[in-house]
């Protein structure tokens, strides 16, 4: 096996693992605030019940149904107040359900971290194992690439100095302790993908280049960039909408590193086939 076949087996192996890194997850996440806004107001509405029923003799004497109370009678469960053994029930239910949803919520930030992480990793990976194929390519065939892979390192340098490894734990923990922490990480999250993809555009086009130079056709072109989010108009629009906008934030959190990946996929595979060719 050559050195440009061995190379080449290390780019394989950093696509294969897309699968490990790459997650899609399904923007179905959102429903999550949703669930949990109503199940808030159906524990309003199950305590406003709860202690009108606990006052029944109350409003018995002094109520403007001016009579028995409508909904005592002869119930199995017996009592003055029927209701109020089921609904204290029912609302125990729903107090239960904000917490578990709050539990989900703190998972999918965990999976949106690591996430981050590990995609940023593997495309350093990648990228550095297509360089030293590029090098050796140029070098068997005596072609001259040293502008394009200068470029392409300096990038990397830049890559490894902003978008290091966050502690997916540490922020959830964070996030439990103290809610605001939360709008930090949708920060980070945002603007860290943001930048990634605009330094990978430079790449891309770097490697499109060299390929170029040694003979290799080959044509990297995003269906769909990401768009850049204000974080400062999203907070405000929270603000204003009384947390409704956050629903729409959360859904760009997930679709657009969703988005980021898919182009992935077919420029990744597009470079490692014209290589493929051209190392064997």
């Amino acid at each position: 096996m050559t050195n440009s076949e061995t190379i080449l087996e290390n780019v394989r192996r950093s696509i294969r693992d897309r699968v490990n890194t790459d997650k899609i997850l399904s923007t179905t996440w959102v429903l999550l605030p949703i669930i949990a806004i109503l199940a808030f107001v159906i524990i309003g509405v199950a305590m406003f019940f709860a202690v009108v029923f606990a006052f029944g003799g109350f409003w018995e004497n002094g109520s403007p149904w001016n009579g028995d109370f409508p909904w005592n009678g002869d119930f199995p469960w017996g009592g003055d107040v029927p209701f109020i053994g089921p609904l204290f029930g029912v609302m125990g239910l729903f107090l239960v359900i904000p917490v578990v949803f709050g539990l989900l919520f703190l998972y999918l930030l965990y999976l949106l971290i690591q996430r981050r992480n590990a995609h940023f990793r593997r495309q350093q990976n990648f990228t550095e194992d297509t360089v030293s194929l590029l090098n050796s390519l140029a070098k068997t065939k005596r072609k001259k690439i040293e502008v394009q892979t200068a470029s392409i390192e300096r990038t990397l340098r830049e890559m490894r100095a902003d978008e290091g490894e966050q502690s997916g734990v540490l922020w959830v923990i964070l996030t439990l302790v103290f809610q605001p922490v939360l709008l930090y990480v949708a920060y980070f999250l945002g603007r860290d993908f943001y930048r990634h993809e605009r330094r990978e555009d430079g790449v891309w086009e770097d490697i499109t280049r060299a390929m170029d130079t040694l003979g290799i056709p080959v044509s990297v072109r995003r269906d769909r960039p990401m768009p850049e989010r204000s974080f400062v108009l999203y907070f405000v629009l929270s603000i204003v909408t009384l947390g409704l906008f956050t629903i729409y934030w959360l859904y760009t959190l997930i679709e657009d590193p969703n988005l980021h990946f898919r182009n992935h996929i077919r420029i990744e595979d597009d470079v490692l086939a014209a290589l493929s060719g051209a190392a064997s």
